[in-house]
């Protein structure tokens, strides 16, 4: 079954609230040496919220770089 098909109208995003400057964001950490992008995602979700996870596609604006960016890529939101 492909990712894709896993995805519903019931699919629903976890944020989590910092409260000192009532910040939402996603729950995040660090990548452990030699982990993968995707295992390390999955593995802080579980420690931060103990929520049962899977990774889901998804297109948003971010100001997130990636690999193939140029150095002085524009500090600006795109479609990712």
């Amino acid at each position: 079954m492909a990712e894709s098909s896993l995805v519903t109208a019931n699919a629903k995003v976890c944020l989590v609230n910092l409260l000192s400057t009532n910040e939402w964001m996603l729950p995040k950490g660090r990548r452990s040496i030699g982990e993968l992008r995707k295992e390390a995602a999955v593995r802080e979700v579980a420690e931060e919220t103990g929520l049962p996870r899977r990774l889901l596609p998804v297109m948003m604006a971010t100001r997130a770089f990636t690999a193939v960016d140029l150095p002085d890529v524009p500090d600006e939101a795109c479609i990712r």
